[in-house]
């Protein structure tokens, strides 16, 4: 587990420099054999998003059949705190070769958390409850299209990674 001070830096992708290293000496420098002891275990889900904190919840998301999912978990006891569940359907010209997604990872600004799904669904939750504060569907409302998967300005070029 992360101490309070380090845990509450962890709120965007990557931790707060972005490069998946936490400034905290009091990490083990080498495992037990068997690994580190298992504090708990949840079954999200599939889909390619990373984990955040504020340092007492963990949020993530995670793909149920044709919805995203945005989760939130007790980082102490992994007791689920709430789940939100949205329809995205994926287009029937998309290229899923990785998945429908989700492909990015919640983002913690204050008392709300932004994330964009597998579709370019782009939300805005109250992050102590889960309730959708706002919403953007960017497909629809930029004229994108659906190369690869991505989603781009159908004036611009494809994007790639």
């Amino acid at each position: 587990m992360f101490s309070a001070s380090a845990a509450d830096q962890w709120l965007q992708w990557g931790g707060p420099n972005r490069d998946f290293t936490l400034p905290d000496p009091g990490l083990a420098e080498k495992w037990p054999a068997d690994g580190p002891r298992q504090l708990w275990k949840a079954d999200i889900g599939p889909g390619h998003s990373a984990i955040v904190t504020d340092g007492q919840t963990l949020y993530s998301m995670c793909r149920r059949d044709d919805q995203d999912a945005v989760l939130a978990f007790n980082a102490a006891n992994g007791d689920k705190l709430w789940e939100t569940h949205y329809d995205a359907p994926a287009k029937p010209d998309m290229q899923l070769d990785f998945g429908a997604g989700p492909h990015s990872t919640p983002l913690v600004i204050g008392d709300r958390l932004f994330t964009i799904g597998g579709m370019a669904q782009f939300r805005c939750l109250n992050r102590k409850t889960g309730d959708v504060l706002w919403k953007h569907e960017l497909m629809d409302e930029l004229g994108a299209g659906t190369a690869a998967g991505v989603t781009a300005p159908a004036r611009s070029a494809t994007a790639t990674w």
